[in-house]
């Protein structure tokens, strides 16, 4: 089925400070105005459907914020649409479309008004539950942040265009593209699976962090930049820092870890020693 969200909008009233300077520039740019500017309004959407373990979603949104979270053995949505005024708060849209086997979630935006700044185009703030098993989740985001945590799936798709990236603790094949922003990797234990990670940011950095106990194939590449690695052995650290790293962690044992940053940083730390 397929719905659109529908709630109550709430205004929600801005600094003193930032008020006042977006009046006083709206009224030299723009007299016809009034100088006169509101606070951004929200409406909310909760839904819950049912879910197979091993179904797969995908959620595409434009700006704002998309947040996965494994567990339960339902799908639930959360999602909080912004705007500066009602009307344009009425034309963002947010389908949902189920079945036991998948789920999209889609949003919709009225096209940006380049000229204005009382008219803006808005954002949508997703907070998703979905199994820990589902098999496929694939998340497209152009700006904002990002974030997948908590499964164990086959394949996770995460892919941003400007911004903040989190995966933590995601046993899963992670596949994980940023074009402009930092990327975030990290795991608070380790687990003996067979898995991989493929991330690479285009323009940023990439901080990673692994359990003491972490056994891994890790490649690392930083073509302009510096990677830091706390598992080099103390003796065998170079005074200045590398920019390709391929070498195993621990054992090995059956996961890859490629990340790659292109125009950026790599720190690559040992949690809990």
């Amino acid at each position: 089925m397929q719905r659109d969200n529908a709630a109550v909008a709430r205004p929600l009233l801005p600094s003193a400070i930032l008020c006042v300077c977006v009046a006083l520039a709206l009224s030299f740019s723009f007299p016809g105005c009034g100088g006169k500017v509101s606070g951004p309004i929200e409406e909310t959407l909760s839904e819950t459907y049912p879910l197979n373990s091993d179904a797969a979603v995908t959620i595409a949104n434009q700006d704002g914020s998309v947040r996965i979270y494994g567990g339960g053995d339902e799908l639930k949505v959360h999602a909080v649409k912004k705007a500066y005024s009602a009307a344009r708060l009425r034309q963002i849209k947010v389908h949902i479309t189920t079945g036991p086997e998948s789920a999209s979630i889609t949003t919709d935006y009225p096209p940006k008004q380049k000229w204005s700044f009382s008219d803006r185009s808005g954002s949508v703030d997703y907070i998703i539950v979905v199994p820990e098993t589902a098999r496929v989740v694939r998340a497209e985001l152009a700006s904002g942040e990002l974030a997948v945590e908590g499964l164990r799936g086959e394949r996770v798709e995460a892919r941003l265009g400007n911004g903040l990236m989190f995966a933590r603790n995601c046993f899963t094949d992670l596949q994980l593209k940023l074009d402009t922003g930092n990327l975030s990797l990290s795991f608070d234990w380790w687990e003996r699976e067979k898995f991989s990670v493929n991330g690479t940011v285009e323009h940023g950095h990439i901080g990673s962090f692994f359990p003491g106990d972490a056994a891994f194939h890790l490649h690392a590449e930083s073509p302009t930049g510096k990677i830091a690695n706390d598992f080099v052995e103390k003796e065998n650290r170079r005074a200045e820092p590398t920019n390709s790293i391929d070498m195993i962690v621990g054992d090995g044992g059956d996961v890859r870890v490629k990340i790659r940053a292109e125009h950026g940083n790599i720190r690559i730390a040992e949690t809990n020693p």
